[in-house]
């Protein structure tokens, strides 16, 4: 009775488990979208850290500024 079972289970989730690669145009429009996620995500940090620096640089010349 067990014996009988075994075979439809692995029958059903076979197929899950055994999927065909995806086409080469399907994986390089992936990596093209992979690349322009990190790009942006570079451009997002480059522009925190510049708008950090000239804020840090304004504050500290209107520091200087009240002190004369």
């Amino acid at each position: 009775m067990c014996q009988s079972r075994i075979p439809t289970f692995f029958a059903q989730i076979a197929p899950k488990f055994h999927r065909r690669p995806p086409p080469p145009e399907l994986a390089r429009e992936r990596h093209k979208n992979k690349r322009i996620k990190q790009f942006a995500l570079i451009e997002l940090v480059l522009e925190l850290a510049l708008v950090l620096s000239l804020s840090t640089f304004f504050f500290m010349l209107f520091l200087n500024l009240i002190e004369l």
